[in-house]
C-alpha cells in the first residue's frame, strides 16, 4: 500500500509521538509498503526523510517557543497546501495522522480515507493531558482555572474553544481512530468523541534488543526516566525515598537539565542512546509513579523489553502494559508510602526481580513488538481502503 504518515512533529524533535511515527515508517517500509511523511518544519534542523511544511501561525513572531512550532487544532492553510500537493503526487491509499495535524489531514485528503492515532487526550483537552494541577480535569470550566498548566489562560481557553467547535465535524470525517490504550479509547468514547465501531485499541510498540537482556542486578537501584513535571509523579517517588525502608536504595533520575544529588537520590541529567540504555541495564526496577492517565508510557515498554520490572501507578495506559504481580507492581497513584513498600519489597527479592523481568520481556514480545503491533495497523489500513 501507499501510506502517507502525517505528524505534528518528527525527529530530530524529541518525544514519544515523534519516535513512534519514525518507527512505524521504518517498519512499514520494511514490510513492503511505500511510505511518505509530512510534518511541521523544523527551523534549525533537517528532518529528512519527512517532507517539511511551514505553519501559518509559525510566521507570527514570538507566538511559539523558539524551534518548537506546533500544529493548531484547526486546518492550517500552509500545512494543508503541502498535504494536498503530497496527496496529488504520492496518491496514497490511506492517510494516517498523529496529533492535531489531523485537522489539516481531513481537509486535504480529498477522497482518501484518514486514520488518526490518539496518542493522548488532545481532542478533549488543550494541554492534551486531562490533568488539572495534578488531578484529572473534571469540567468545562477547568480550562479557565487550570492550575500548573504551561499555557496561558487566554491561549488555553482559545484552544479549548477551537476543539469543542471543530472536533465533532473532524470525527465524522475519519475512517478510523486508533487509541494507544483502553483508557484513551474509553475516555474519548465517554466524552462522545468517536464511534465504538470505528475505535480500535492498538498500543505503541518498541524495537526489541538484538541480544537477550542482561540479568536484573541485585543492587536494588531504582530508575526514573522523564521530566520533572508534576503529572509524572516524580515528587511522589522522591517522597517515597525518604522512608526508612528505602534509605539503603539508590534512586536515579534521568531527565533533568543538570546533574545533582541529595543523599540516595541522584539526578544524572539528560541521557540518550547508549548512555540511557546503560541506566536501564544497571537498575533493578524502573518506576513510573505518574498521577495522570498516561496514555501508553513508552518508558514501561522499554524497561520490559530490557527485562526490567516496572513499579508504577495503577491508572491510565500502564494498566494495559504491566500485569500486576507478574511483570511488575501497580500501586495507587499519589501514595508515597505504598510506593515505598512496593519498591522495597521487590528490590529485596532477587527471585521476584528475575521472574518479573523474564515475564515482562515475554509480554513485550507477544503484545508490544513490531511483529505484534504493525500487522494490526496494516489490517486497519486495508479495512478503510477497501
Amino acid at each position: 500500500m501507499r501510506v502517507l504518515l502525517v505528524s505534528d512533529m518528527y525527529p530530530p524533535f524529541p518525544g514519544g509521538l515523534e519516535a513512534h511515527v519514525a518507527r512505524l515508517a521504518r517498519h512499514l517500509i520494511t514490510r513492503g509498503h511505500e511510505v511518505a511523511v509530512v510534518s511541521v518544519r523544523h527551523p534549525t534542523s533537517d528532518i529528512s526523510p519527512a517532507i517539511a511544511s511551514p505553519l501559518l501561525l509559525d510566521l507570527v513572531p514570538g507566538l511559539y517557543r523558539a524551534g518548537r512550532p506546533f500544529h493548531p487544532p484547526w486546518p492550517d492553510p500552509l500545512f494543508r497546501r503541502t498535504l494536498r500537493r503530497t496527496v496529488d503526487a504520492f496518491r496514497p491509499d490511506v492517510v494516517h495522522a498523529h496529533g492535531w495535524c489531523v485537522f489539516s489531514a481531513v481537509a486535504a485528503a480529498r477522497d482518501v480515507p484518514v486514520v488518526t492515532t490518539l496518542h493522548d487526550y488532545g481532542l478533549l483537552c488543550p494541554a492534551k493531558s486531562l490533568s488539572c494541577g495534578g488531578r484529572r480535569c473534571t469540567g468545562r470550566l477547568c480550562c479557565a482555572t487550570c492550575a500548573g498548566c504551561e499555557q496561558g489562560m487566554v491561549r488555553r481557553v482559545a484552544l479549548a474553544g477551537a476543539l469543542r467547535l471543530r472536533t465533532p465535524a473532524l470525527v465524522r470525517r475519519l475512517a478510523a481512530m486508533i487509541a494507544v490504550s483502553s483508557c484513551v479509547a474509553e475516555t474519548h468514547l465517554a466524552a462522545g468523541v468517536g464511534d465504538p465501531d470505528r475505535m480500535h485499541v492498538v498500543p505503541n510498540f518498541v524495537d526489541l534488543p538484538p541480544a537477550r537482556p542482561e540479568p536484573v542486578p541485585a543492587s536494588g537501584r531504582v530508575l526514573f526516566v522523564g521530566p520533572p513535571d508534576r503529572h509524572k509523579g516524580r515528587s511522589v517517588l522522591e517522597q517515597a525515598f525518604t522512608r526508612d525502608c528505602l534509605r539503603d536504595r539508590e534512586l536515579r533520575l534521568v531527565g533533568d537539565a543538570a546533574a545533582r544529588s541529595a543523599g540516595n537520590v541522584v539526578a544524572v541529567g539528560r541521557r540518550s542512546g547508549a548512555d540511557l540504555w546503560r541506566e536501564f541495564h544497571e537498575s533493578s526496577v524502573v518506576a513510573l509513579p505518574g498521577v495522570w492517565m498516561d496514555p501508553c508510557p513508552t518508558v514501561a515498554l522499554e524497561a520490559m523489553a530490557l527485562g526490567r520490572p516496572v513499579v508504577g501507578s495503577g491508572l491510565g495506559g500502564l494498566t494495559d502494559i504491566v500485569e500486576d504481580g507478574v511483570t511488575g507492581v501497580l500501586v495507587p497513584p499519589g501514595d508515597p508510602d505504598r510506593l515505598a513498600r512496593a519498591l522495597a519489597g521487590l528490590t529485596a527479592d532477587p527471585g521476584r526481580l528475575a521472574g518479573y523481568g523474564t515475564a515482562g520481556l515475554a509480554r513485550v514480545r507477544s503484545r508490544f513488538s513490531p511483529d505484534a503491533v504493525v500487522p494490526r495497523i496494516e489490517a486497519i489500513y486495508r479495512e478503510v481502503a477497501t
